[in-house]
């Protein structure tokens, strides 16, 4: 078993390898800084060392190749500020507070698991060294299946241990379906996006779902929970235009006999 490690979530073993650059965020989180904007730099030496070994380099905290799983982040615990300056909104690195990495297992040896969301630009513009300086601007735009949905957080559950839990509506729907309500479990990056028992509609990404085999035909979506938004951004000498997209606001999953993304449009967004 040396070369395994256990889920503390699941309690399941698993290879090191598969875990080794989750572990990574998940420690680096739980570390307390003097100063909240050097995370990103006091990260930049994992980020390069995981690039000599895969040949990948990160983008912000992200792996290219595993894009929909560390999209996947999770707020674990209290925010202990602002992340950093001007770092973009779906990148852990944008909050300041421990984080579980793919927080819904999908390791099932049963599971058959789909990422939905992948990217379409990634890239990121630096004053300066790389990881080292501050961001002068980013372009990441991914494309997958989008809902809109109307979450409020469930009576009591915010007593309870693990993640919130929520009731979840469909408001993109006609009919009945528009009024059925699930239950789900996420988490809201900041207690500041947290709407509480007021029912609030957001734009919902799915970026990964899996069912097994041996649940009858239970499945499980994870998706994204974001806001419209708009930056303005440099596009020649003194010439600045408006770019309408989303920030990022939290993560959710629910588990049904029905997918809630069905029909789903695939669309592409710019996120910030």
């Amino acid at each position: 078993m040396a070369d395994y490690g256990v889920d503390c979530r699941g309690g399941r073993p698993m290879p090191r390898s598969h875990r080794t650059w989750p572990s990574w965020i998940e420690e680096f989180t739980r570390r307390n800084l003097t100063h909240a904007s050097d995370r990103m730099a006091a990260f930049a030496g994992a980020s390069e060392y995981y690039g000599t070994l895969t040949y990948l380099e990160p983008f912000l905290g992200l792996r290219r190749d595993s894009l929909a799983e560390d999209l996947a982040w999770v707020r674990a615990g209290p925010t202990r500020g602002s992340g950093g300056v001007c770092v973009p909104s779906w990148t852990w690195l944008a909050c300041d507070a421990p984080v579980w990495v793919d927080y819904w297992r999908f390791e099932h040896e049963d599971a058959l698991v789909e990422n939905h969301t992948h990217s379409k630009v990634c890239r990121v513009d630096w004053q300066g060294p790389r990881m080292a300086s501050a961001i002068q601007r980013t372009v990441f735009r991914v494309r997958g299946p989008v809902k809109q949905m109307a979450l409020r957080l469930a009576p009591g559950s915010t007593n309870s241990t693990t993640l919130p839990g929520f009731h979840l509506r469909e408001t993109s729907a006609d009919g009945p379906a528009a009024c059925a309500r699930v239950n789900c479990s996420g988490q809201f990056d900041s207690d500041s996006h947290h709407p509480g028992h007021v029912e609030s509609t957001y734009t919902c990404l799915l970026l990964r779902s899996w069912r097994r085999e041996s649940s009858a035909g239970q499945q499980s979506e994870t998706f994204l929970l974001l806001t419209p938004a708009v930056e303005v951004v440099e596009v020649g000498d003194d010439d600045y235009e408006e770019c309408p997209g989303f920030r990022r606001v939290g993560i959710a999953s629910v588990t049904g006999h029905r997918p809630i993304f069905d029909g789903a449009e695939r669309r592409e967004l710019e996120l910030f």
